[in-house]
């Protein structure tokens, strides 16, 4: 599995990967610190990530200019993507389900929730298996984390 991380904030970098190293070591993961680097990788560098996780605030291009630069290339379209938010609204939510975008992760400063959420939906990526001995945990369900209205 390869997924593509993009946030322009250092600490949640190093707590992404930190987790997903946790969740399943084989992963392998490219970072982006903005959404015009992420592009740069994805267009030019013609990097097809499994899944791509972006920070909805960032610098240069924001989650959601880069969701519709991704859901208007016919070859990237169907890479899932799941937006990362320290707080998302309602009416975001809405905006990006029109998108095809149901996958939201609130950045969260406790470990353990990041751990169980990022396992929660790598666990649900099509094709793809982890190499991890234990499902999400009881504690943090999926349902937390998808919302569609």
């Amino acid at each position: 599995m390869n997924i593509l991380y993009c946030d322009d904030d250092q600490d949640d970098v190093e707590a992404f990967t930190h987790a997903i190293a946790q969740i399943d070591s084989s992963i392998d993961y490219e970072i982006a610190y903005d959404g015009t680097e992420a592009l740069d990788m994805l267009l030019v560098q013609h990097l097809r990530p499994d899944a791509i996780f972006i920070d909805l605030h960032m610098p240069k291009l924001g989650g959601r200019e880069f969701v519709i630069a991704v859901r208007r290339n016919k070859e990237l379209k169907d890479i899932p993507l799941i937006i990362l938010s320290g707080s998302i609204e309602k009416k975001h939510i809405e905006q990006f389900n029109k998108m095809g975008v149901y996958y939201f992760l609130s950045k969260s400063s406790v470990e353990k929730e990041l751990h169980d959420a990022l396992k929660s939906i790598l666990l649900r990526i099509p094709g793809h298996k982890l190499t991890i001995s234990d499902g999400p945990s009881e504690n943090y369900s999926f349902e937390k984390l998808r919302f569609k209205v």
